[in-house]
């Protein structure tokens, strides 16, 4: 599995999703930092096993959106 991160349209990262915990956020100490207004300091987690993946929303101010449009 891959996590994209798109931005108008357009994917900005792509990120290859293994066994674990992935914590993604604006600051410099998540494992995935995504400089954006729109991103909270710790905005969400991925927990990804050999069967599936879970993503979390840590609380953020503006939640998540996942799929494509």
């Amino acid at each position: 599995a891959r996590l994209r991160i798109v931005e108008a349209g357009r994917t900005v990262q792509e990120i290859p999703l293994m066994p674990g915990r992935l914590i993604l956020g604006r600051t410099p100490d998540n494992e995935v930092q995504i400089d954006s207004r729109f991103i909270s300091r710790h905005h969400c987690q991925i927990t990804t096993t050999s069967q599936t993946s879970v993503i979390e929303d840590l609380n953020s101010t503006n939640g998540l959106y996942v799929g494509a449009s």
